[in-house]
């Protein structure tokens, strides 16, 4: 009799430990189904962002997705979305001072930064990359200014592979500046003058620090190249000092690979566009003096040289000459 109790007991305790177990696996059943659909929507939701930013670019999503690739290191994609937030702000007729434009523009400049940074770092392969894609933005950034210029100046601007850029149109647009015409906004082309100015300053930059990498790798025609485009540009948009400053530029590389006739010729060409101020005219026409006694020509050194000498002195008296003006005039205004 005292069996049947327990025999009771016994297969209520085995029921209530089976329902228990159910009811276990069934909750991490349904945890596990529900992860599942938080991830499937998640992926949904950004496979809907990534279709969005394809079919319908919408300027803050290319900058937050062009920001987030940076964070990432992607910096291909990153380049992409840049490239893309540009074309927004153009097709939308942001202004110069427009919040999306400087932000886009911050962006691009933060591409170069990360340039120059793998550089230091000893990324060249990489640097190279990030550098030709900041080129190829801001290449075509130069471009569509020219347009816009010929549009301001009633005219049609067609590129010319020769010649990235073209100055008679910027030209144009200056003497506009000072004269509209009728229905014409003076703050318009004004700005526009400002922009393309800062747009050529950063594309020469991007180019001067890819010539110097493929330099420092040794990569002598690459690194020409990149120094003639940055020459190029800087004429077309009549920049004397960046045109100086790259012929300067050329005149080292051609040192360093022995190619002294070269040298001479742009040194030359460097001092002819030199004004007699000129901090640089001194440092370059010794420059000069150094390539003739490489050459062997003995003479031109010695003459160079000594011009460079009294070139230098000259300056110096002229600072001299100044400060003590200066001083007087500062004496005078103090009595």
């Amino acid at each position: 009799m005292r069996k049947k109790p327990i025999a009771i007991a016994f297969r209520t305790f085995k029921s209530l430990t089976v329902a228990m177990l159910v009811a276990w696996l069934s909750s991490i059943t349904s945890l596990a189904a529900s992860d599942n659909s938080s991830a499937a929507n998640s992926a949904g939701t950004a496979d809907s962002q990534a279709l969005a930013i394809e079919e319908k670019p919408d300027w803050k999503q290319l900058h937050d997705a062009a920001e987030k690739a940076l964070d990432d290191n992607n910096y291909s994609e990153a380049a992409t979305f840049i490239d893309r937030c540009m074309d927004e702000v153009r097709a939308r007729g942001y202004g110069w001072t427009d919040i999306h434009t400087r932000n886009s523009y911050m962006l691009l400049n933060r591409l170069r930064a990360v340039a120059l940074s793998l550089q230091q770092q000893g990324k060249d392969e990489q640097a190279e990359l990030v550098f030709k894609d900041s080129i190829r933005i801001l290449d075509k950034i130069v471009t569509n200014d020219a347009a816009t210029s010929a549009a301001l100046c009633g005219a049609t601007y067609s590129r010319n592979a020769d010649q990235p850029t073209n100055y008679e149109l910027y030209q144009k647009v200056l003497e506009m500046q000072k004269k509209p015409r009728e229905g014409q906004s003076a703050e318009k082309l004004s700005n526009h003058t400002i922009q393309c100015r800062a747009d050529i300053a950063r594309l020469n930059g991007n180019l001067r620090d890819l010539g110097r990498l493929y330099q420092s790798l040794r990569r002598y025609t690459e690194a020409e190249t990149a120094f003639c485009k940055n020459l190029e540009v800087a004429e077309a948009w009549h920049e004397s000092f960046t045109t100086t400053y790259v012929l300067n530029l050329l005149a080292d590389l051609y040192l360093e690979q022995g190619k002294y006739a070269d040298a001479e010729r742009v040194l030359k060409r460097s001092i002819s566009l030199r004004w007699k101020g000129d901090p640089y005219l001194p440092e370059t026409t010794s420059k000069l003096a150094q390539v003739y006694a490489l050459q062997g020509k003995g003479m031109n050194a010695k003459f160079t040289r000594l011009k460079a000498g009294r070139i230098k002195a000259s300056q110096e008296a002229d600072a001299q000459t100044r400060a003590w003006v200066l001083g007087k005039v500062m004496q005078f205004l103090r009595e």
